[in-house]
C-alpha cells in the first residue's frame, strides 16, 4: 500500500479566497476549478477565517450539485453573473 492509499481527498475552501476578487472575471475561473475538483472525487470544506481560532468547517462539498449550488448562491452573494 503506498501512502496515497491513504490520502484523503479533502480541499478547504476559505471564504475570503473568493471575497477577494470578487469583481475580477478570475473569479469564474476559481469556481470552475471548485466544480472540476469535486468532479474528480475531493471533498471540499468550507472556512470562514477566524484568526488564531480553530477553524470550523461551515459545509462539506462532495456533490456536483451541491457546489452548483454554492457557486450559485456565492456569485449572487458577492454580486457578480
Amino acid at each position: 500500500m503506498s501512502n496515497y492509499d491513504n490520502y484523503q481527498k479533502i480541499i478547504p475552501i476559505y471564504l475570503e479566497t473568493i471575497e477577494a476578487f470578487p469583481y475580477d472575471d478570475m473569479v469564474n475561473d476559481y469556481f470552475k476549478f471548485l466544480e472540476k475538483l469535486v468532479k474528480k472525487g475531493y471533498t471540499l470544506t468550507i472556512h470562514r477565517e477566524m484568526g488564531t481560532k480553530k477553524q470550523e468547517v461551515l459545509q462539506t462539498i462532495s456533490d456536483v450539485q451541491h457546489v452548483k449550488n454554492f457557486i450559485a448562491h456565492y456569485k449572487k452573494a458577492i454580486g457578480i453573473s
